[in-house]
């Protein structure tokens, strides 16, 4: 019978195996290779590698339990990486010469470094009998530089090898019982998220952001779901109490015709009995226009805590704090216009059609720019609202010139905020379908630790656009 050695180069582990390796393989998989890069980026690293190849995969073989023997294993100088705070599989390596030992040691099997093992006899490297397959292509950082022979998950046949030993068929456990390859304390066990600080420049040094309990997750959420939907039942019954429907009779081939009498008095009666008389018609359209620019505030203020100060900003970008009372003023001022040109009965004028679509543009802004980090989109839609309100300016001042007057901060604050959104996009270009904004905003959402299980296949798309991003 076969029997191999795994030997650190500093000779402080020693392990032999008895048999052929039930599978050979190189796994590309992004916990394997954080791992790798996580262990062999330490300082003083002169161990030997467990990389594949380039492309930095895990090159191992996988024996069984019953044919595992540990010869020597000092436990003071073994030391331990996972992927994710909630990370089961960790990868035990030499702290004296840094060599990746296993990349992952379970009761019923184990996954040593293959380059590590020689022959017992003779002390010949190790050479697989059949050809090394290469797996979980599909999470390659540079799939085409893979070496053949590859597939892009796990074929069926190392499937059928690989779920007994999981399932521990025919397994012993012994491995239970090497105390120095198991952590004590899988929560002391150095944790990597994320293998960005192996291929870019980005600032890795934050804490994690949402540190809130999911009660007051809720909390928030549905506060402003409150807040959204109060802004709509007011509005409605605004535009019920001005009579913002017109009958069929009140139009002539699209064309507004004023108001007869029998609609003022209807419109009258529906304002009095909908609306208290309390405050000021006005006052109603402003708090409405003020609650829906809230419906935007929890994106704003995440991202201002998060991705918005890490970016390349010019020098004219305003404190974050000036936003919430400059645009509570701008939507105040905006209903009081707004219920000017409905006072003068025009309630179906294509001012104020125009202005429903400005409106909507301007709730979405914030959304697509600070939620979704479309720098460009912004862009866009800050150039469609200014130009859309320099017409419904135009068309209210033919109806009601204070209403226009009125309009003129917002007018003068969107001139600003697009040359700032522009001089944004000028210094956070998009390489390789990625900016600096998306990435400093996707390494804030996956730093607050996401399981495992979503670190090993959703955070994929992202670590190989920020290598692309790096040019690498």
């Amino acid at each position: 019978m076969s029997s191999y050695t795994l030997k650190c180069k500093c000779g402080a582990f020693e392990a032999t195996f008895s048999g052929e390796p039930r599978l050979v393989f190189n796994c590309h998989c992004h916990s394997c290779v954080a791992s790798v890069k996580a262990i062999e980026s330490k300082e003083g690293f002169d161990g030997i590698s467990i990389k594949s190849d380039e492309t930095a995969g895990a090159a191992v073989a996988v024996w069984k339990s019953n044919n595992t023997a540990i010869m020597k294993a000092d436990a003071s100088k073994i030391d331990f990486v996972k992927v994710g705070e909630a990370g089961k599989y960790t990868r035990a390596y030499c702290t004296e010469c840094k060599t990746c030992i296993f990349n992952a040691f379970q009761p019923n099997w184990s996954a040593p470094n293959r380059h590590a093992i020689t022959k017992t006899e003779g002390g010949n490297a190790f050479v697989s009998k059949d050809k090394v397959l290469n797996v979980m292509c599909k999470h390659a950082f540079d799939k085409e530089a893979v070496p053949e022979p590859k597939h892009s998950t796990v074929p069926f046949g190392m499937l059928f090898k690989f779920v007994p030993l999981i399932a521990g068929l025919g397994c012993d456990g012994s491995n239970a019982k090497e105390k120095a390859l198991i952590p004590e304390d899988m929560s002391k066990v150095e944790v990597k998220f994320l293998i960005f600080d192996a291929y870019t420049k980005v600032d890795f040094s934050f804490p994690s952001i949402n540190n809130q309990t999911s009660n007051g997750n809720k909390m928030v959420y549905w506060l402003y779901r409150s807040l959204f939907a109060s802004a709509l039942l007011l509005l409605t019954l605004l535009t019920r109490a001005q009579g913002f429907v017109l009958s069929q009779a009140h139009r002539n081939n699209g064309l507004h015709r004023p108001p007869t009498a029998k609609h003022i008095a209807r419109s009258t009666a529906l304002k009095s009995t909908l609306l208290p008389s309390c405050l000021p018609t006005w006052a109603y359209y402003s708090l409405g226009h003020i609650l829906g620019g809230c419906t935007g505030t929890p994106i704003v203020v995440r991202a201002t805590k998060t991705w918005y100060n890490r970016i390349p900003l010019p020098s004219w970008t305003p404190p974050n704090f000036v936003f919430a009372p400059v645009w509570t003023l701008l939507y105040g001022l905006m209903g009081v216009s707004v219920s000017r040109i409905m006072a003068a009965g025009v309630s179906s004028s294509n001012a104020l059609n125009l202005w429903k679509i400005h409106y909507v543009l301007n709730l979405l802004w914030a959304p697509l720019f600070f939620g979704f980090q479309y720098l460009r989109v912004g862009l866009v839609i800050n150039f469609a609202l200014v130009s859309t309100l320099l017409v419904i300016m135009k068309l209210f001042y033919a109806i009601d010139p204070v209403s226009a007057y009125l309009q003129l901060p917002y007018f003068l604050w969107l001139i600003y905020a697009t040359k700032l959104n522009q001089a944004i996009c000028k210094l956070n270009p998009m390489i390789n379908g990625m900016n600096e904004a998306r990435l400093q905003a996707d390494l804030c959402f996956y730093g607050e630790g996401y399981n495992d299980a979503m670190l090993e296949y959703d955070i994929a798309k992202l670590q190989a656009a920020a290598a692309k991003y790096a040019g690498l």
